[in-house]
């Protein structure tokens, strides 16, 4: 529902609550953005010998993001936490791409099995039980790379930056893989760290094409209405 209070973001009374989309896309991307470069830093300060080593027993320089993000602590409860709170309000954006720029019903079905996925392989762990860490990692893969190159778009200026995002993630995946297969088939020094680098391109990547939500509904607002006191005015 379009806002008649701009001037005013967040407004309360007895009857309603209405919040500003805007701030609400910066909160939700703020989570895993936050949370991936809280868990890298620390990972690198405090655990840097064991979450870059790999069977190979090559130099490496960079944690993949699932030695960053689910293997030590406080690293994996944080990313768990801003998962969490960031994963509802990603539901409900989902539904107003539907709902509003009339997004296809199997676009709003990837968009769905995306967070749902993702919600999945942050709280199963690989050492947990592999087979459904790696099914969720490439559920959240793939409804992530089609969404992107699917999705029309509602705004020019998200327009523009999604269609950035959408080329240099796909791109990061290519060489992400790339990279993965040939760092276990030659053990070469450094490989890891270029997989653990576009890892992270992608994650980056992820999140700003759906930050361009921010763009997509600038002019919209979540209002909150009591019913009850409305039917009783």
């Amino acid at each position: 529902m379009k806002s008649t209070r701009r001037y005013k973001p967040l407004y309360k009374d007895d009857k309603t609550v209405l919040l500003s989309f805007t701030n609400l896309a910066i909160f939700i991307s703020s989570l895993p953005l936050g949370g991936f470069i809280f868990c890298v830093i620390w990972s690198l300060l405090f655990n840097f010998t064991e979450s870059t080593s790999t069977h190979c027993h090559v130099t490496n320089y960079l944690p993949s993001i699932s030695a960053a993000v689910g293997s030590y602590s406080p690293q994996k409860y944080i990313w768990r936490i801003c998962i969490a709170i960031h994963s509802a309000p990603r539901y409900l954006v989902a539904y107003m791409y539907y709902s509003i720029v009339h997004y296809s019903l199997f676009i709003f079905m990837l968009n769905l099995v995306e967070v749902s996925s993702l919600i999945g392989l942050t709280f199963i762990s690989s050492t947990e039980n592999h087979t459904l860490h790696a099914l969720n990692f490439a559920l959240f893969i793939i409804t992530g790379s089609v969404g992107m190159t699917s999705a029309s778009n509602f705004s020019y200026k998200s327009r523009k930056i999604k269609n950035i995002m959408k080329y240099i993630n796909l791109i990061s995946i290519g060489l992400a893989i790339f990279f993965y297969y040939k760092h276990n088939w030659f053990c070469e020094p450094g490989i890891y760290t270029l997989f653990a680098l576009s890892e992270y391109v992608v994650v980056l990547t992820n999140i700003a094409f759906h930050f361009q939500a921010y763009h997509d509904f600038k002019d919209y607002d979540i209002i909150l209405i009591n019913r009850l006191s409305l039917a009783q005015s």
